[in-house]
C-alpha cells in the first residue's frame, strides 16, 4: 500500500500554510499549535476556501488518512478531496447536517459526529478487479467497496482541503498519512551531565521496535557470551577432571592388584585357626 504524501504540519511556522511544504491555496488555512491531534502543529480554517498539495507520483493502489474536527456540527462543510491532476476521484468530510459523509459515486451519510471532537477518516482505493474506493471512521469497520466519482487513469496525486458554507466556526486538519495513529506515547530523556531533560511524543511503533531489537541483540550477545564461556569452562574442567580421575583409577587398580597377590598369606593364616581357638579356650 502507498499514499500520495504524508504531512503532520509539525515542522511548519505558524501562519499561512500556503507556501510551506508545497501547499498552495488560500491564506485562510493557518498553521497553529493550540488545537492539535498529534505533535506540535495542525491547520485551522475559518472561511469558505481551499488549499491543495500534489504528491511526487500518481498512486494507483493506496490509502490516505486525515484527522479532522469542527467547532460546530451544524455550520458548514469540511472536506478532504482526492484528484488525479484536475479530475475529482473521491472525498469525504463533516457536513452541516451533523453527518460524516463519503463522496464517491454518491454522497452517503456514514455516521453522526459531535462538535470539538477529532475524527480519523480513511480512504482506500484499488484498481482490481475494478477501480473502487472504500471508507473507514476511527479505525472501525470498512465500508463496502464502491465506484469512485470518476475513474482515474494512472493514479491519485492531489489532496485538496475544502471548506463550504461555514460562518463563524473553525475547522481543523491534522496528520495526513497513509495509516492512522495506532499508538501514542511519550518519553523523557535526561542528560546525565547537565541534568537537563527533554520530552518527545511518538505516534508509531518504530522507536519501540528499535528499542526491542537493540535489547534483544544485547540479550542475544549476553547469552552467547555466557554459553561460550560455559562451554570453555566445561571443556577445560572436563579434561582436567578426566585426567585426574583416570590417574586415580589407575592407582586404585594397581593397589587392588598388589593386595590380591597377598591373599595366599591370608589363606595360610586361616589354616591356623585351631591355634587361635585353643588360645581362646584358655
Amino acid at each position: 500500500m502507498a499514499t500520495i504524501f504524508e504531512d503532520d504540519f509539525n515542522s511548519y511556522d505558524d501562519g499561512n500554510l500556503s507556501g510551506q511544504g508545497s501547499w498552495s491555496g488560500h491564506a485562510n488555512f493557518q498553521v497553529q499549535g493550540i488545537t492539535v491531534r498529534e505533535g506540535a502543529k495542525a491547520v485551522v480554517a475559518t472561511a469558505n476556501e481551499s488549499i491543495s498539495k500534489t504528491g511526487a507520483s500518481k498512486i494507483a493502489v493506496g490509502s490516505i488518512t486525515v484527522y479532522i474536527r469542527k467547532t460546530s456540527n451544524s455550520d458548514g462543510n469540511a472536506h478532504l478531496y482526492l484528484f488525479e491532476d484536475t479530475t475529482f476521484i473521491v472525498g469525504w468530510g463533516l457536513d452541516e447536517s451533523g453527518k460524516i459523509i463519503s463522496d464517491a459515486s454518491a454522497d452517503t451519510g456514514l455516521a453522526n459526529y459531535s462538535a470539538d471532537t477529532w475524527y480519523c477518516l480513511e480512504i482506500e482505493w484499488h484498481e482490481a478487479p475494478s477501480k473502487q474506493v472504500r471508507f473507514r471512521i476511527d479505525k472501525d469497520t470498512w465500508t463496502e467497496w464502491e465506484n469512485p466519482a470518476n475513474d482515474w487513469t494512472d493514479g491519485l496525486n492531489v489532496v485538496k482541503l475544502q471548506i463550504h458554507n461555514i460562518s463563524g466556526n473553525s475547522v481543523y486538519y491534522d496528520y495526513i498519512s497513509e495509516k492512522p495513529i495506532f499508538i501514542e506515547y511519550s518519553e523523557t530523556i535526561t542528560d546525565a551531565l547537565s541534568l537537563s531533560s527533554s520530552k518527545s511524543t511518538h505516534t508509531d511503533f518504530t522507536p519501540i521496535i528499535t528499542d526491542v531489537i537493540n535489547m534483544a541483540t544485547s540479550v542475544k550477545f549476553g547469552i552467547e557470551t555466557v554459553i561460550t564461556s560455559t562451554m570453555s569452562l566445561v571443556s577445560s574442567v572436563s579434561s582436567s577432571v578426566i585426567v585426574r580421575l583416570w590417574a586415580h583409577i589407575l592407582k586404585s587398580v594397581s593397589s587392588w592388584t598388589h593386595k590380591s597377590k597377598n591373599t595366599s598369606s591370608y589363606t595360610k593364616k586361616s589354616k591356623n585357626t585351631s591355634t587361635w581357638t585353643n588360645k581362646s579356650k584358655s
